[in-house]
């Protein structure tokens, strides 16, 4: 099965961004992956690895080796396809759980009007 192709976004928020034309930092309803190591996620992605990937990877495990660690990680599982469908499910995940707080504050809303 051939390797899916490489996406124009390199976040979530800027799919997002792209696909409706807001979002950005004041966007209260964007969707925010949970911290990594900014100086660890710049330097793998230096090595070339994709920042999905390095966000996965940084997202999953503690890395006290520090990069080289981390990017021997990386190169271990640079064929699993799992790590990017974790990724997905997981953003799917927060993008639901958004979706029904969402929906909640709305229903209170209209029941106090």
């Amino acid at each position: 099965m051939p390797p899916p192709p490489a996406a124009a976004a390199t976040t979530p928020s800027d799919a997002a961004d792209a696909a409706d034309g807001a979002g950005g930092a004041d966007d209260p309803d964007e969707l925010v992956l949970p911290p990594v190591d900014a100086t660890m996620l710049s330097q793998l992605m230096e090595f070339g690895f994709s920042e999905t990937h390095v966000r996965r990877c940084l997202m999953g495990h503690s890395f006290r080796g520090g990069v080289d660690e981390a990017a021997g990680w990386l190169f271990d599982h640079a064929g699993d396809a799992s790590l990017v469908r974790q990724l997905v499910h997981e953003l799917i995940h927060n993008t639901l759980v958004l979706l029904l707080r969402t929906e909640a504050v709305l229903l209170i809303l209209s029941a106090r009007a």
